[in-house]
């Protein structure tokens, strides 16, 4: 007979908080930026580092989170941009990681990591469009990441890419068009058009005013919206104004 003191595992989490302290307080790992790790750092803060998605070495969450990440390819992101199938390869040794505190505190800061770096690039996109063109003024204000992160892992982890990603009607089109392409085994080229499209409206402010113009270029459409509905809708010539013949 044992005693149940001795008999029940031990709690790995204290320890595996303290290695997740521990390395945030180290070096940020090079293919991560700044803006995630900081925003990593915060998340395992007000969490007092405890691990979100492994739970005495048992990865709990890491599965959902894993299925969540792999959703890239539906806002146009390509999986290997997110260290995606790395993390798959190291859940799938469980026998190689389940009794390490250090593998499970990284395995824990990598998934949050990669979550933190997805989200990120789907709500302001991956590229700053002012490098782009310096004219470029309006942008959409950052959400908060680290806190509708915490939110999401304790509620529904499903619901932290809809919180961050443009509330534009147009970007959930855009969407839907992307996954019936891919649907139809559609050429690279017009997925690829469609993906810089996505990544154009992320760019975008959430607001655009109570008075403003839309152009569909390749639709060859303008439409003028106020106080919330359109005003005019109309066909448009689109294309640059031929020089004139001396």
């Amino acid at each position: 007979v044992c005693f149940v003191s001795a008999c029940a595992p031990a709690d790995r989490n204290p320890q595996i908080a303290a290695t997740i302290q521990e390395l945030l307080a180290g070096a940020r790992p090079a293919p991560l930026d700044e803006q995630a790790w900081q925003e990593a750092q915060r998340f395992y803060k007000e969490r007092a580092h405890v691990p979100a998605w492994v739970q005495d070495g048992k990865p709990l969450k890491a599965v959902d989170a894993l299925r969540v990440l792999r959703t890239a390819p539906d806002h146009g992101l390509a999986e290997s941009d997110y260290d995606i199938d790395d993390i798959a390869t190291v859940l799938a040794s469980e026998d190689e990681w389940e009794e390490s505190i250090g593998a499970l505190a990284q395995l824990d800061l990598r998934i949050t990591t990669a979550l933190l770096a997805l989200g990120h690039d789907i709500a302001i996109g991956r590229v700053n469009p002012a490098q782009l063109d310096p004219r470029w003024k309006k942008t959409r204000k950052p959400p908060d990441f680290a806190g509708l992160l915490a939110v999401a892992a304790t509620q529904d982890l499903n619901a932290w890419l809809p919180s961050v990603q443009p509330r534009h009607p147009e970007y959930a089109a855009l969407q839907k068009a992307l996954a019936a392409l891919r649907a139809q085994h559609a050429d690279d080229e017009r997925i690829r058009l469609l993906a810089m499209n996505l990544e154009r409206w992320r760019w975008m402010p959430d607001d655009f005013g109570s008075r403003h113009i839309l152009v569909n270029i390749p639709a060859f459409h303008l439409a003028a919206r106020e106080n919330g509905r359109a005003v005019l809708d109309m066909k448009v010539v689109v294309g640059e104004v031929e020089a004139e013949r001396r």
